[in-house]
C-alpha cells in the first residue's frame, strides 16, 4: 500500500484563546503533521522574528521516516516583535520532493505580556 505523502500544519496560542491574534511574549503551539514518510521537516521564520531571535528556525531529520509523524514544535513571539502579519513557513521533504504550507502569524501591537501584568498588578493592589 503506498501512502500519499501529505502536510498538514496548525498554529494557535499557548494558552486560552487558543485563536485570534498574538502579542509579543506569547506562547505559540504549531503542530506538523506529515504522513507518507516524509525524511525532513523544515519550519521557517521570516527575517524580522529571526532578527530578534535567531534560534525560531528548526528542522526535523527523520533516520527512520514513518508512515505517519507529529510534531508539536513551542515556541514564543519575540519581546519587540513589532505588530503586524508574518508568515510561518513549513516544508516537509521525502526523496528530494517538497509539500509546502504557510502560516500566518499574526501579532498584534497592543502592549506585550510584560506590560499587561505590570498594569494587572497595579489594578489589583490596593
Amino acid at each position: 500500500a503506498n501512502l500519499a505523502f501529505t502536510l498538514k500544519a496548525e498554529l494557535q496560542r499557548a494558552r486560552f484563546p487558543y485563536h485570534g491574534d498574538f502579542k509579543a511574549g506569547d506562547g505559540a503551539v504549531l503542530t506538523i503533521t506529515t504522513g507518507g514518510y516524509a525524511d525532513k521537516v523544515i519550519i521557517r521564520f521570516p527575517d524580522e522574528l529571526l532578527a530578534l531571535n535567531p534560534e525560531l528556525d528548526k528542522e526535523y531529520i527523520y533516520e527512520f521516516p514513518e508512515a505517519i509523524k507529529t510534531e508539536v514544535y513551542e515556541f514564543n513571539i519575540p519581546l519587540g516583535t513589532p505588530g503586524g502579519s508574518y508568515m510561518i513557513e513549513v516544508e516537509a521533504w521525502k526523496n528530494g520532493r517538497k509539500l509546502a504550507e504557510k502560516l500566518e502569524l499574526p501579532v498584534r501591537t497592543a502592549g506585550s505580556i510584560i506590560e499587561e501584568f505590570r498594569t494587572r498588578i497595579r489594578d489589583n493592589g490596593v
